[in-house]
């Protein structure tokens, strides 16, 4: 039997860039012999993928030789996160943001629920470092979260939720990161911020000496110290006190 002279194997078709010729047969190929031919598959997208591969030899009869190809992509299953309070998107590149506004500073807000979405066709996994939802930033210790209960969510529905509340300990603007990661790797971390304003509030007290060991007196309180023979008047001076860190105003004189 002759040696059969081939030709490098070509390919072609609508898909051709999807596939590859990864090893080339030999030149030549003694007969009876063969010599391998491996294609490979590397798909950019899903659905049906096709192409053709041309041997071109000597073979009086069989030149060119022509093999068509088709090869399906699939999709491999894949996690989206994404964060919304209430309709709301946080965008997870740290541009979202939510504002407590005004709150007195040793107040608390109320708790805001934030919901995370898993809108991919693949499981999402919350991954704790150390926690499911981190703080930092500037004032992280002023903002307090309730985790979410699971660290798992389903395909396309699975959601879990979690709360941030604003307890500022001193008047000003506060911020703080929140912080998730998953393993949706185009996606992590996903950041977005919390801001709020803590007031100085006054706190008034009433006292009838300077004498700070002496009880304030409170407000309904009972004051029996003007005792005095009748026909002496008998003046007693009080102290109006402010402890709190904001000023004091008072708005009319007392009656």
């Amino acid at each position: 039997t002759p040696d059969r002279h081939v030709e490098p194997a070509r390919q072609g078709g609508e898909d051709v860039g999807m596939f590859s010729i990864d090893t080339a047969p030999s030149a030549t190929i003694a007969g009876p012999g063969s010599s391998n031919l491996i294609l490979g598959f590397d798909p950019s997208s899903a659905g049906t993928k096709k192409a053709t591969v041309t041997i071109t030899s000597d073979d009086p009869d069989e030149n060119p030789y022509i093999i068509y190809i088709s090869a399906d992509g699939v999709a491999v299953p894949t996690p989206n996160i994404i964060i919304r309070q209430g309709s709301t998107f946080m965008p997870y590149t740290g541009g979202g943001e939510y504002n407590f506004g005004n709150i007195n500073q040793g107040s608390s807000s109320a708790n805001i629920t934030f919901t995370i979405y898993n809108t991919g066709s693949g499981l999402l996994t919350l991954t704790p470092s150390p926690l499911l939802v981190n703080k930092s930033g500037a004032n992280p210790g002023e903002f307090t979260v309730v985790q979410p209960l699971s660290d798992t969510l389903i395909a396309y529905t699975g959601t879990q939720t979690f709360t941030v509340s604003f307890n500022p300990a001193s008047a000003g603007a506060k911020s703080a990161i929140m912080s998730v990661e998953s393993d949706d790797t185009a996606h992590t971390p996903y950041q977005f911020n919390v801001l709020g304003t803590g007031v100085a509030i006054p706190e008034i007290l009433l006292r009838h000496t300077a004498d700070l060991a002496v009880n304030n007196l409170l407000s309904g309180g009972l004051f029996s110290g003007f005792n005095a023979a009748v026909g002496a008047a008998n003046d007693v001076q009080f102290f109006i006190r402010n402890t709190g860190a904001g000023d004091l105003f008072l708005t009319s004189s007392p009656v």
